[in-house]
């Protein structure tokens, strides 16, 4: 084989292989991502559910009571 052929090919497999070895640890990089989000989302979801649940109850418990009741307490009455 001649040199110019041999040095193509050596080259071309070195462009393969590093091109191949950089998508892979591309790819395992943003699916550690992926999962590292996924995660945060899920404990996220888990905190303010619950709390925005907590939230719709106390503001509709208010609104019932303010339709009950009135306004609620005034300046005047407090003894301000």
């Amino acid at each position: 084989m001649q040199w110019n052929v041999v040095v193509s090919l050596v080259v071309t497999v070195v462009v393969a292989g590093t091109g191949y070895g950089a998508t892979y640890l591309t790819n395992l990089r943003l699916a550690r991502r992926k999962d590292h989000l996924d995660r945060v989302n899920r404990q996220l979801g888990d905190l303010y559910g619950p709390l925005y649940a907590q939230s719709e109850a106390v503001n509709r418990a208010w609104r019932k009571f303010v339709a009950r009741h009135g306004s609620g307490p005034s300046r005047d009455t407090l003894g301000d």
